[in-house]
């Protein structure tokens, strides 16, 4: 009968990991818009500079064990309009239950300097090739 018990504790607590949302509000401090986009829970947010979005990467259930909350940051590409690229990836190792407020400077420099919570991504531009046939 323990051993019963115990296995359904472990169940629930595996299925119904809800502790914390992990709710972003982000903030364009650059001069160009972005798109902010959530893969896993197929979301996206759209921000023009000095716009600020809220967007909710959370995972639940026992999927939260198996992955970790990810934003992808797309840039436009240069000399094209209305065509974007993945410029950044944010990862998220833990959630807190407070709303997270960034910018896209704070995501930027966690790049360069990584927290025990965050850590980013940086991809280049794809080169642009000609077509041949």
């Amino acid at each position: 009968m323990k051993k019963a018990l115990q296995c359904i504790v472990l169940m629930l607590a595996i299925t119904t990991h809800n502790n914390f949302a992990c709710t972003f509000i982000i903030t364009n401090n650059t001069d160009v818009e972005v798109l902010i986009v959530d893969p896993f829970n197929n979301q996206a947010l759209k921000l023009d500079p000095t716009n600020t979005g809220e967007i909710d990467p959370s995972i639940h259930g026992w999927q939260y064990y198996v992955y970790s909350e990810k934003l992808d940051i797309y840039a436009p590409k240069k000399d094209t309009s209305h065509a974007f690229y993945r410029k950044y990836q944010l990862t998220e190792k833990y959630c807190t239950d407070d709303k997270t407020s960034l910018t896209l400077e704070d995501i930027i420099h966690f790049a360069e300097k990584p927290t025990d919570r965050f850590t980013v991504v940086t991809f280049s531009e794809p080169e642009l090739k000609n077509h041949q046939h």
